[in-house]
Formats: C-alpha cells, sequence, structure tokens
C-alpha cells in the first residue's frame, strides 16, 4: 500500500490585529487504494515494451549473424574459384612452354602458338578478376563483421 501525506503550517498577518499572527495547520493524506490497478496496468505495459525492444534486437542479430554468414560463405566460394582459377593459369602456362618449345624445335605453327597464348592471357585475366572478387568479398565479410582497417 503506498501512503502520501503532507502537513502545511502557514502564518497569516491577514486578521483583525496585524500584531498577533494567526497559524494555521493543514494535514492531507492520500490512501490511493484506486489507483493499483493503473500501476498494475503500467507496469504491464512497461514489460510488454521491453519484451518487445528485446524481441526486436534478438532479430537484429539474427539478421547480423546471417549476412556475416553469407558474406563468409561467399568469400569461401570466391577463395575455391580463385584456386581453380591458379590451376587453370598454370596448365595454360604449361601448354603455352610446351608450345613454344614445339615452335623453336619446328613441330608447330605460329597459329597455334598464338591461340594458345592467348588463352594464356585470358585465363590470367581471369584469375585477376577472380582475386579481386575475392578481396571485395574478405572486405565486405570484414565490414560486416565490425573491422575497421
Amino acid at each position: 500500500m503506498d501512503v502520501e501525506s503532507g502537513i502545511d503550517l502557514k502564518r497569516d498577518r491577514t486578521g483583525p490585529r496585524t500584531d498577533d499572527p494567526q497559524w494555521s495547520a493543514q494535514v492531507e493524506a492520500r490512501i490511493p487504494i484506486f489507483e493499483g490497478g493503473a500501476r498494475i496496468g503500467q507496469k504491464r505495459l512497461a514489460r510488454a515494451r521491453l519484451e518487445r525492444i528485446t524481441a526486436e534486437i534478438r532479430d537484429l542479430r539474427a539478421g547480423v549473424d546471417l549476412r556475416v554468414r553469407q558474406a563468409f560463405q561467399s568469400m569461401l566460394e570466391a577463395e575455391e574459384q580463385q584456386r581453380i582459377q591458379e590451376k587453370r593459369v598454370f596448365i595454360a602456362r604449361r601448354r603455352l612452354d610446351i608450345n613454344q618449345y614445339l615452335k623453336e624445335k619446328g613441330r608447330a605453327d605460329e597459329a597455334k602458338l598464338e591461340q594458345v597464348r592467348d588463352q594464356f592471357f585470358t585465363e590470367q585475366d581471369d584469375l585477376f578478376e577472380n582475386q579481386a572478387d575475392y578481396i571485395n568479398r574478405q572486405t565486405e565479410l570484414r565490414r560486416l563483421m565490425g573491422y575497421v582497417e
């Protein structure tokens, strides 16, 4: 139960004789019998707001966690694609070396060598693009995780 009270003493010189002060006392007591329901409602409303905000925070965390996991998976895919492309560049380089050797021995023509050389440069360009893609995905992952460089 919540009880509130107050007291007020007042000196008044407005009486018939201004020499004699008049004192008066006023006492007020308030017992909020019917205010208990309002307080319970306020507590329930505050609790509902807290639960709603807590649920929103959980949802935000879950969303951030999902985006970070997706960015990590994307980065891993780009890394694997880069490894595959490095192997393709290695194979294209070996083919170029073999065709250059065959050209020196007179067993391959210039058109075939040029075709293999173009293929090597194309594979190399693709590798550079894959490396840039990997770096971009890594940067996105770091941004989502809150790393500042």
